[in-house]
């Protein structure tokens, strides 16, 4: 029974994809009149997280981030919905990739590459990422498997959906590799050692366990997950930054950038702080281009750790 319903709503969703993508933008409106102006979803989370990470901007900059933050959110789902629906070489006007040769390089060099990114852009899009740049090089680095670690969602229903959606990039591009959930991962690299492969992992969600590491990012003490760091140190995996930048209404802009060629080569902490450094870059860069409505910093941070 819950297979029917997962394909009846998978069908429901794609058939509301087929619609223009204006038509997606005209209900990311609604919505966000609904989130921000009736229901105030998650308000004072976007107010608190923008003045904490910017001390330096006054009351009405806070707010007029606010504002456009909330059609920047809203339009996110909109372009998810729309990507569901759509083929290949509809995403590919969408996205431009560039410095996709690093990952090429690197995994030349060392066989497997890590691919830290931040909630920067669209993250649903990475796998229209990994379709862009094997369009772009067809001996590239997307010949190989890529995959693509998320975290599982408690409500099984709703994570079924959501897999669904992210594996149609993989078979619209006819990718190698799969979807990969957080908890199999360490698993996957022990059992794949001799395969040349990369691993995409979103770097900045924040961490659960007892021992993260603590870093300054955007002017606060922050918890860093400890993962993407010694998965890449202990399988000697070369680790790339990518940033996904919305340079506007649906077009995105990924780019590339080396942190080391050999994790296990780094001093303890190395990668993770050079990771915040980068992802804070960029979204000073963009300071829309970020999910600001996420609770990044809701856990106290002991003081013997700051």
């Amino acid at each position: 029974m819950r297979n029917i319903f997962v394909k009846i709503t998978l069908a429901v969703i794609y058939l509301f994809s087929l619609l223009p993508l204006k038509v997606h933008y005209f209900f990311s409106g609604i919505i966000r009149f609904i989130l921000k102006d009736i229901l105030k979803y998650r308000y004072s989370t976007i107010v608190t997280n923008l003045s904490r990470s910017f001390p330096e901007l006054k009351y009405n900059d806070i707010k007029k981030l606010t504002d456009r933050y909330y059609v920047y959110m809203c339009d996110l789902f909109a372009e998810t919905l729309w990507d569901y629906g759509h083929s290949r070489n509809a995403l590919r006007k969408r996205l431009s990739v560039e410095g996709e040769d690093i990952i090429t390089e690197a995994q030349k060099s060392v066989g497997r590459v890590m691919i830290v990114l931040g909630h920067c852009g669209n993250c649903e899009y990475v796998g229209a990422f990994i379709g862009a740049c094997s369009d772009k090089d067809k001996d590239g680095f997307s010949r190989n498997p890529v995959y693509t670690i998320y975290k599982a969602a408690e409500n099984k229903f709703f994570d079924r959906i959501v897999k669904a959606m992210r594996e149609s990039d993989y078979k619209k591009f006819k990718m190698e590799g799969s979807l990969l959930e957080s908890n199999e991962v360490a698993r996957h690299t022990l059992t794949h050692k001799e395969e040349q492969s990369v691993y995409m992992l979103i770097a900045d969600q924040n961490p659960t366990g007892p021992h993260p590491q603590v870093v300054t990012f955007l002017n606060q003490p922050t918890m860093m997950l400890r993962g993407p760091e010694f998965l890449s140190a202990k399988n000697k995996m070369a680790v790339v930054y990518m940033y996904m930048d919305r340079i506007g209404r649906g077009k995105f802009k990924c780019s590339c950038e080396l942190i080391t060629l050999n994790a296990a080569n780094e001093e303890p902490g190395f990668v993770t702080k050079r990771f915040a450094e980068l992802l804070e870059r960029d979204i000073n860069s963009n300071r829309i281009n970020w999910l600001w409505s996420h609770k990044r910093w809701k856990r106290d941070i002991p003081t013997n750790q700051q």
